[in-house]
């Protein structure tokens, strides 16, 4: 009997041996894919012989067609790689990944990632690829990555990070009295002060970035700034007390 290729191969070629045999012979088949990003899905002859492969099989595959009692046409087909690519951020509070999660992807295909903050406290600090390759990102906006022509699985992990600002406090004169003392605060958040004089001396001012405030006891003042988003400076200012 004749065992031939049912049809031309496009993505690889296939050796049938022996291609010509006798009643009840048995006969392999080689499949060696040529096309770049393929594997082989099926070889089968008919109903009964059916070899299925799974996804990204070698590209040499051999099969073995037994009890041959005709001519017999081997038909194969050939399919595009898949490939998994999954995206996370270090904590979902801070920033989000579009799409996240896992996506199933074919062979050369191109595939985008959208990468953005909560709010404009935070921002994109770095993007992990593959466990190895650590991009520099600081930005506070949005920044996109896309993997081109992708011929093998990935990962990508966006990590954010909070803005810090420096709240500056002074006074005039240490031996007058004290301020709450400098800090470094996170974005969004609040920087309680204290201004107390020493005896025998009095709050004369404290000053807001330049901005005077509202004293209404001079023996003590206490206040907050709030949702901060930029550098600060508090500056106290005391005077000696006067009596008649």
């Amino acid at each position: 009997y004749n065992v031939t290729l049912c049809n031309p191969l496009t993505e690889g070629t296939a050796t049938i041996n022996p291609a010509v045999v006798a009643h009840d012979s048995t006969v392999e088949v080689t499949v060696v894919v040529t096309a770049p990003g393929y594997h082989v899905q099926t070889i089968f002859s008919d109903e009964a012989n059916v070899q299925t492969y799974g996804e990204n099989a070698d590209t040499n595959v051999t099969y073995t067609l037994t009890n041959v009692v005709s001519d017999t046409c081997i038909d194969v087909t050939f399919e595009l790689n898949n490939y998994n690519i999954v995206a996370s951020v270090s904590d979902p509070d801070n920033g989000e990944i579009v799409p996240e999660g896992d996506s199933a992807v074919r062979y050369g295909d191109n595939v985008t990632y959208t990468i953005r903050p909560t709010n404009d406290c935070h921002y994109i600090s770095t993007v992990v690829v593959d466990d190895t390759t650590v991009i520099d990102v600081n930005d506070s906006v949005a920044f996109d990555y896309t993997f081109s022509a992708i011929d093998n699985n990935h990962t990508i992990v966006a990590n954010f990070d909070i803005y810090r600002y420096e709240v500056t406090t002074s006074v005039n004169d240490a031996t007058m009295g004290t301020i709450t003392a400098t800090d470094s605060v996170d974005c969004g958040s609040a920087f309680d002060y204290e201004v107390t004089p020493e005896f025998g001396y009095h709050i004369a001012s404290v000053e807001v970035d330049g901005v005077a405030e509202t004293i209404a006891d001079s023996s003590t003042f206490a206040s907050s700034i709030t949702d901060i988003h930029a550098d600060h400076s508090i500056v106290a200012t005391f005077e000696i007390n006067h009596y008649l």
